[in-house]
């Protein structure tokens, strides 16, 4: 679903009334539709088209907040925004970088545990149970991953989550067109 009018109305829907965790849970994929649909027209987009997407926005967080009690310093809520400036600057870093920023890990460990991640395994536990090692492992392959900005970590609650990051899912992506348009003997 695209960040289009549809996409406003099922997110209004959802703020207008308490949020429960399905509730919540719905809201949270709405939103990453609208980051993926984000970073495809950013490069495309006109002036009139940012404007339209940026008031409604704007419309949305206002009843979000004017219907739910929002703690704009609370880690949860800041986090998010630096979320959003990592999905902005990492998609704007994506379409500009040279060949050797955006490219697969080469490692065996690590292009495992990217394609767990880019699977949609989000815990360390989940991700060395699908690559078939420990935790001890996978924890260094996970922080080079970070480190070379393929992947980005968050804490939710007790957890931490890991996503792939905008390069890491357009690297994840480009793979994927590959492996369907070039399919192995």
């Amino acid at each position: 679903m695209s960040a289009t009018g549809e996409f406003w109305n099922a997110a209004k829907e959802l703020v207008a009334t308490p949020l429960d965790d399905t509730r919540a849970q719905r809201l949270d994929s709405l939103l990453n539709a609208a980051m993926e649909t984000a970073a495809d027209e950013l490069p495309s987009a006109d002036g009139p088209r940012l404007g339209q997407v940026t008031v409604s926005a704007k419309a949305l967080l206002s009843l979000l907040m004017s219907r739910h009690s929002i703690d704009e310093t609370s880690p949860d809520f800041l986090a998010g925004r630096v979320a959003a400036l990592v999905d902005l600057y990492g998609y704007a870093a994506a379409a500009t970088a040279d060949a050797e920023v955006s490219k697969l890990p080469e490692d065996e460990l690590q292009s495992a545990v990217f394609d767990a991640v880019a699977n949609g395994l989000a815990n360390s536990v989940a991700i060395s149970e699908e690559v078939g090692t420990t935790l001890d492992e996978i924890k260094p392959a996970l922080a080079e991953l970070c480190c070379a900005g393929l992947l980005v970590k968050f804490r939710h609650g007790a957890d931490v989550i890991y996503s792939l990051s905008p390069i890491g899912s357009l690297l994840a992506d480009k793979a994927a067109t590959a492996v369907t348009l070039y399919p192995s003997p």
